[in-house]
């Protein structure tokens, strides 16, 4: 973790509390995650002769090499650039309209270099916030399509300031499938083993061979398919977070335990695409098929009620009515899709424990200042032991979530008979391997 040298936690340290502050000592304990290396940062500090403790999360690139390694620096790149330029245009987008700035975490630090990246965000544990379930009910769902909506606002008014696309003038916008083989080759390689587990896990009934054996034959192809429902949704003009789901958000609780506030975190995928792309996720990966269809028109009525309040107030029209919107996420196949293409990679990650520390992980970084202690940190290893338990705890408990969510994902696939919805796209596939 060569970039969170002694210099860069004085940087951090001065964005948090001023340029006349003093680092006196400062360590790292790492945590379980995914797609990155986690850590939390606690600095001591002085500040006029008053000692005080700052508490961070870093993100990091682990410098391990293999094929998502390029995938994997772009998104790090892009995620900086979202923190650093387009938050604050979107926000000012936001405040021009009377409205609250995105519900993002602070970012005190970022650097990159070729092949390593770093990012040092808000800890918003500090704030109360905290993971909830995998599977949302209303209350939670409304929280979380109400931001979408502010950050979809945000980039509709933006978009207007210039007649250039917003994927043009923002190239790291451009989804990085389209950007060669090495960014395409890990996912196409990411989609082929969820669709697999989709077909041998959950489709295992009799009832569901036919499902079963379309998996089979388009898991080879299963990004060109994704790729292709993208490509046919309308609208096609906001910044999406691209994957909406509740592994990527943080909520604030009252005293009753009722959800009062929600904020978006890992934003390293955003991109320009239809605003129904991230209802249209969120509400099949978190929502049981079951209860989709009471869920979904109180879901859709905050999301809509949210963007029009916010376009209102500017030149900017909707982008769709409300019926229109119902209409395309009754329609749209592209939620559904990546849940039983994608979403069965967690059931194999969490299975194998990949979420899980690693070793080489678990060595602690500290740094002192001339007037630092090494030592007593008891008290901060036990609260990162804490927290490794917990997120174990939150793994176990959203896999059985996402087993159920993938088994009423089947049979509710199965009925849209989306093998035969599908055919066409089929036909292609034979077409062009007929060509070569």
């Amino acid at each position: 973790m060569e970039l969170l040298t002694d210099d860069a936690v004085l940087e951090v340290a001065k964005s948090a509390a001023g340029d006349d502050v003093e680092v006196l000592q400062w360590h790292t304990e790492s945590f379980a995650a995914n797609f990155c290396l986690m850590r939390s940062l606690q600095i001591s500090i002085k500040k006029d002769n008053h000692p005080s403790t700052l508490n961070f999360m870093v993100k990091h690139t682990s410098g391990d090499s293999d094929i998502f390694t390029a995938y994997r620096q772009r998104a790090f790149n892009k995620e900086i650039f979202f923190y650093q330029t387009l938050a604050p245009l979107l926000n000012e987008e936001l405040e021009k309209a009377g409205a609250e700035p995105l519900n993002v975490p602070k970012c005190y630090y970022a650097s990159s270099t070729a092949d390593a990246a770093l990012l040092v965000l808000e800890d918003l544990r500090s704030r109360g916030f905290r993971s909830s379930k995998f599977l949302v009910d209303v209350p939670h769902a409304t929280l979380l399509v109400r931001e979408a909506a502010k950050l979809h606002a945000a980039s509709l008014l933006l978009a207007q300031r210039d007649p250039q696309p917003l994927n043009e003038r923002f190239p790291l916008l451009v989804e990085s499938w389209t950007l060669g083989k090495e960014h395409r080759t890990p996912f196409e390689t990411y989609v082929h083993v969820g669709t697999t587990v989709m077909a041998e896990q959950f489709c295992t009934s009799d009832h569901l061979r036919e499902l079963r054996q379309w998996l089979e034959r388009v898991a080879p192809h299963s990004l060109q398919l994704l790729m292709r429902q993208l490509e046919l949704m309308p609208h096609a003009a906001v910044i999406t977070h691209a994957d909406l789901h509740t592994r990527n958000v943080l909520f604030r609780y009252d005293d009753a335990g009722n959800p009062v506030e929600v904020v978006l975190l890992d934003l390293q995928v955003v991109r320009v695409a239809s605003p129904i792309a991230d209802l249209s996720y969120f509400t099949h990966m978190c929502i049981l098929p079951a209860q989709r269809t009471s869920v979904l028109p109180q879901t859709l009525d905050a999301y809509h009620d949210t963007l029009r309040s916010l376009l209102d107030k500017t030149s900017v029209p909707l982008p769709f009515t409300r019926a229109q919107l119902e209409d395309e996420m009754t329609t749209s196949r592209l939620g559904l899709l990546y849940t039983i293409l994608l979403l069965p990679v967690a059931v194999k990650a969490i299975n194998a424990g990949s979420f899980k520390k690693e070793k080489e992980n678990e060595e602690e970084t500290s740094s002192e200042g001339t007037e630092g202690k090494h030592g007593e940190q008891d008290a901060g290893a036990e609260a990162d032991e804490a927290n490794e338990s917990m997120t174990e705890i939150t793994n176990r408990g959203h896999l059985e979530e996402i087993r159920e969510l993938l088994v009423e994902t089947a049979e509710y696939a199965f009925s849209l008979k989306v093998h035969e919805e599908f055919a066409d796209f089929e036909a292609h596939l034979w077409r062009e391997e007929v060509k070569m």
